[in-house]
């Protein structure tokens, strides 16, 4: 069967609706898909940064100690705001400071018991809010402890 002019103009009109619908569906599923890119992003970014580190600690060693400093790296900014220092070990948090140092802040913790065992230590760090520009660091960590005789 033949179509004369005004039916094709018909067709082309309908085909260009359906790709048109097509298109915006499109664009909105892509919106969402963004959005929702963008949201796990911003999220990615709150929240605590860690590194753990598995030692193992040597037989017959006593009074098992973590020294180190904290600080805010050079160009970090705000100062009204905290951020959180944490040293967990095995998962148990045995020290914590909520500062935001200008300056190297030194500090000593002692350690449970580990002897002859791994050691799973975590350095960890959180903003306590907003992190931008809060670029909390360590500096020098030094296991130390002495030999029972």
């Amino acid at each position: 069967m033949r179509h004369g002019p005004a039916a094709r103009k018909r067709e082309q009109g309908f085909a260009l609706v359906i790709v048109l619908a097509y298109l915006l569906l499109l664009s909105l599923f892509a919106t969402a898909f963004l959005r929702t890119v963008r949201m796990n992003m911003a999220d990615a970014f709150n929240g605590e940064a860690q590194i753990e580190y598995h030692v193992p600690v040597p037989a017959g060693l006593k009074d098992l100690r973590l020294r180190a400093a904290i600080g805010i790296r050079d160009g970090g900014q705000g100062d009204d705001r905290l951020v959180a220092f944490r040293v967990r070990v095995d998962g148990w948090q045995v020290w914590s400071r909520a500062v935001y140092p200008r300056t190297w802040q030194p500090f000593e913790v002692k350690l449970p018991f580990q002897a002859g065992n791994v050691l799973r230590l975590t350095l960890a760090t959180d903003g306590l809010g907003e992190h931008s520009w809060a670029w909390a660091v360590w500096a020098d960590p030094e296991l130390t402890g002495e030999l029972a005789e």
